[in-house]
C-alpha cells in the first residue's frame, strides 16, 4: 500500500470501520480488503471505489442451513440448475461475501438481501440500490470473488507456505477487466 499511496509505510495507519472492515486512518481514495482460508490470503486493492474479496475452497462442504438462510430464491433456482450444486453454492456464497466486504456491511446482515449469479466470470450484484461489479475464478483450488463499486485495478492472492521457521509466498496476479 506504501507503494500505491505513496506514503512510507511507518506512516501509513490503519483502523477498521463500524463494521469491521480495514480502512486506511487518513482520507484515501485507495480502498482494501482481505480475505483468508486456510493458507490462502487474498489482497484487493482498487484506486476508486470501494472492494471486497472472499477466499473459499472449492471443496467446501455443502451447507444446506446456510443455503436456506442465505440465498434468495432466484439464486436457490439457479443453484438447483447447475451441473456442480456445491460449486454453484461456494461461487454464490464468495460473491455475496465480497459484495457486502465492499459496501461495508456485516456478513450476518441479511445476505439474501444480495443478489448475484452464480457463474464464474464477470458478472454484476445487487445490494439495495447498489449495483456492484463481480469477478469470480478459481485459482488453486479455491473460489475467489472480488467485488467492487467500481472497476479495481488488480488482485493479489497469496499462499502462505510454512517453510522451516519463515514462510515463503507464492503469488498469483489476477487483473480485473472491465464488466
Amino acid at each position: 500500500m506504501s507503494r500505491e499511496t505513496g506514503e512510507s509505510a511507518e506512516r501509513l495507519r490503519l483502523t477498521v470501520s463500524t463494521h469491521g472492515k480495514p480502512v486506511l486512518e487518513h482520507a484515501s481514495p485507495l480502498s482494501f480488503n482481505l480475505a483468508h482460508t486456510g493458507r490462502w490470503v487474498g489482497f484487493a486493492l482498487c484506486r476508486q471505489g470501494e472492494v471486497g474479496i472472499d477466499i473459499e475452497p472449492v471443496d467446501r462442504c455443502f451447507d444446506r442451513r446456510l443455503y436456506a438462510q442465505a440465498l434468495n430464491d432466484s439464486e436457490q433456482a439457479a443453484i438447483e440448475a447447475a451441473h456442480d450444486r456445491a460449486l454453484a453454492f461456494v461461487i454464490c456464497w464468495t460473491q455475496k461475501e465480497a459484495v457486502l466486504k465492499a459496501l461495508g456491511e456485516p456478513m450476518a446482515y441479511q445476505p439474501k438481501r444480495v443478489y448475484s449469479t452464480p457463474h464464474l466470470g464477470a458478472s454484476r450484484a445487487t445490494y439495495g440500490a447498489h449495483t456492484v461489479h463481480v469477478m469470480s475464478w478459481i485459482e488453486l483450488g479455491c473460489v475467489i470473488s472480488v467485488a467492487s463499486t467500481r472497476q479495481p485495478g488488480a488482485v493479489r492472492v497469496t499462499r502462505l507456505e510454512s517453510c522451516g521457521s519463515g514462510y515463503w509466498m507464492e503469488h498469483v496476479r489476477q487483473e480485473i477487466s472491465e464488466v
